[in-house]
This record gives C-alpha cells, sequence and structure tokens, in this order.
C-alpha cells in the first residue's frame, strides 16, 4: 500500500467542481481517469495515483492532459509571475514538485489595458503591423493545431483562468493559452546554430512559413539533447504573432544558418505535400481569426508547396516570402498582389488562389528577383 492522492469531481450545472483526499491504496487497484460528462455526474477519477502525500495533485506517473493537468494546478496548485523581461503578462503553472506550463492571459497581452509590463496603451504592439492586441493567446493555440506534432510545438490550449490568481481583486474568468513546460537546457541564442540538428531547423522553418511568424527569434526556440544524435534539437515555442494580417515584418532567425540551405528529406516534403489547406483553414476559422490572416496564411502554404515541388531549399523560400528591405515588398507580396480581385461586398479585395497557385508556379520558378524589377 501506498500514501497517494485520489482526485474527484463533481459536474453539475454550475461547472466541474474538484475535490481531493489522501487515503491508503493498494496501487494495483486504481480506477481509470475519465472526463465528467453531464450534471449529477460523480464519481472519483485517476489515470494512476500520484505517489506523493500532498492532496490534489495531478498524477506525476502519468502524462494527463494540459487541461486536465492545468485545471488541477489552478485548483490546487501555485500560478506564479515569470521573471523574465517579456512584453506581455506570463505565469508559471506549478503544482508541489514540478512546473506543469506558461501561462499567458489574453488581457495582459501588449496593448491591453491590463498589461502588467508597461504595454497597456492600445498602439502597445512591439511595433509589429497586422495584428490585433488580446488575439495572441489564439494563435498560440492554432499554431499547436496546425503543427500536429511535426515541429514540436508543445501541446497547447485555451484556458480560463481565475482573476484572483492572476494577483486581482475581480472575480471574472480570464481566457489566455497554457502551454505544456519543456525541460530544455538553453534557447538558441545561447549557443551557435552549428550545434542544432538539420531536421530539427527545416521543420521550425517549414511551420514558420506557412504561419507567417513575425517573431521567429533565438529565444523562442528551445534547445534539448537528443540521445541518438551529437546534435540538439529545437523546440518552437511563443506564436502569438505568427498569422499576421500584413506580412510586412516576418522574421525567420533561421533564414541564413547552414542548415536552411539543406535538401529537404522525404518525410518532410511528403508532410508538406499532404497539407490540406481548406482542413487548416476551417480551424483557423473556427477560433475566430481574423478573415485577412486565413487568407495569407492559405497564400502562404499554396506557395510553401509549390517552392517544395520546385525543389527550393528553406532558404531560398524565406528570401520570397520576407522583405528584403523596411520599404521594399517581398515576392509574396507583390505575388498576392497581382491575384487580388476587385472589392468583395466586405469591401475586402479577396486573393484568387487559383489564379495565385498557377503564378506562383511560374514566379518561383524563374529568377523572380529580376522579374520583379
Amino acid at each position: 500500500k501506498a500514501t497517494v492522492s485520489v482526485l474527484y469531481w463533481k459536474c453539475s450545472m454550475e461547472g466541474t467542481h474538484y475535490s481531493s483526499s489522501t487515503i491508503e491504496y493498494d496501487a494495483k487497484f486504481v480506477p481509470n481517469y475519465r472526463e465528467p460528462s453531464e450534471a449529477g455526474d460523480t464519481e472519483c477519477v485517476s489515470e494512476e495515483v500520484s505517489r506523493c502525500t500532498s492532496p490534489g495533485i495531478v498524477p506525476q506517473s502519468s502524462n494527463p492532459s494540459l487541461s486536465f493537468e492545468s485545471s488541477m494546478v489552478l485548483q490546487f496548485g501555485k500560478v506564479e509571475p515569470m521573471d523574465e523581461e517579456s512584453v506581455g503578462g506570463t505565469f508559471w503553472l506549478k503544482n508541489a514538485d514540478s512546473t506543469v506550463g506558461i501561462l499567458k492571459p489574453g488581457d495582459m497581452e501588449p496593448g491591453m489595458k491590463h498589461n502588467n509590463k508597461g504595454y497597456s496603451a492600445k498602439d502597445d504592439v512591439e511595433g509589429k503591423v497586422g495584428f490585433k492586441p488580446g488575439k495572441g493567446y489564439i494563435r498560440e493555440v492554432v499554431a499547436y493545431k496546425l503543427d500536429r506534432s511535426f515541429s514540436k510545438v508543445p501541446e497547447t490550449i485555451v484556458l480560463e483562468t481565475p482573476s484572483a490568481k492572476l494577483g486581482r481583486t475581480s472575480s471574472r474568468m480570464v481566457k489566455g493559452s497554457a502551454q505544456r513546460f519543456v525541460p530544455n537546457i538553453g534557447q538558441s541564442w545561447d549557443s551557435g546554430p552549428a550545434r542544432f540538428s538539420d531536421e530539427s531547423v527545416r521543420r521550425i522553418g517549414i511551420m514558420d512559413l506557412r504561419m507567417l511568424n513575425c517573431d521567429r527569434h533565438g529565444g523562442n526556440m528551445l534547445v534539448v539533447n537528443n540521445k541518438e544524435s551529437d546534435k540538439c534539437d529545437l523546440i518552437p515555442i511563443d506564436h502569438g504573432y505568427c498569422f499576421p494580417m500584413s506580412l510586412a515584418d516576418l522574421d525567420f532567425e533561421w533564414q541564413f544558418w547552414k542548415q536552411a540551405k539543406t535538401p529537404f528529406s522525404e518525410e518532410e516534403l511528403q508532410y508538406v505535400d499532404d497539407i490540406d489547406i481548406h482542413n487548416d483553414v476551417a480551424i483557423c476559422e473556427s477560433y475566430g481569426m481574423e478573415q485577412e490572416a486565413i487568407d495569407l496564411f492559405h497564400a502562404a502554404t499554396i506557395c510553401l508547396k509549390v517552392g517544395c515541388k520546385l525543389g527550393m531549399n528553406l532558404s531560398e523560400m524565406a528570401a520570397f516570402f520576407r522583405r528584403e528591405t523596411l520599404n521594399q515588398a517581398s515576392g509574396l507580396e507583390l505575388l498576392i498582389s497581382d491575384c487580388r480581385s476587385s472589392l468583395d461586398d466586405e469591401c475586402r479585395a479577396a486573393i484568387d488562389f487559383k489564379k495565385l497557385q498557377q503564378k506562383a508556379s511560374l514566379l518561383m520558378a524563374s529568377d523572380w528577383k529580376a522579374a520583379l524589377q
């Protein structure tokens, strides 16, 4: 027998309420965990039982969903402000003996009134063009959903947090993103790029191109050891500045790394070829993303697919996507501009994606820089 924490919930019309009990329990007779389903549903739940004496802690020997872990932290654990120099409100989600995840409340993003880093004015969006304040947490979640573990974006969910947990007196709930914490040995800007595996860089690059990342820098690629190689892998985080409504400020830290000039593997090419853009657009729409942001993401995915079929490497495609100078439009911008139709009922010039695919194949196969001059 072991002293263990068993978690309980009771589901009612007012919501799901959690409680816990510390009991003596034979470890081989542990009830299977399942989520509450309807009002009146009450049951002892635990996927496995935690071998600790502190009640209410999420089981450590299993790997429950981040949603379940975060709910337990909000009920029994700690939400602590991070000390790092981020410009948005950022918190650790901690249970008794480990860090579960990173919380980013939507109303504490740059440009939001509850921002606690001195960036609460409406125009405080770090100079980023094409983003509405308070929408970054949605982009974080969508980036995880669309990556599908290919680039190893950590599990990310929408989480509602009681204001009191964020140090406020209000009783309202605050929506934000919660991302699973990944143990690491540092950030990529702490060491030279030669240390990183080719595959890891290429996979992050594929994601950054199709999601049009405007903030890929050395601080948001975590370095982790690879037991099967002398090279380290990278874990991409911080995707609140993906899916912009303007292409003026794309930022790819890896663009000039040697890994970005290596050819894609067959598995990577197959991944790109298998992307179902219509399904991905539907996911973006389901999260309420702006139509212009969705259209640009759609166009970028088409160009990524075209570039891969033409045998272009990551660095070459980044040069097509990104502006060379601040005031000079990129190849991607000029291509999209040429494929916009007349104004629609909402006074928006929609993109003709069929035309864009045809023109992209011709333009990207040529000396496109000369063709655009």
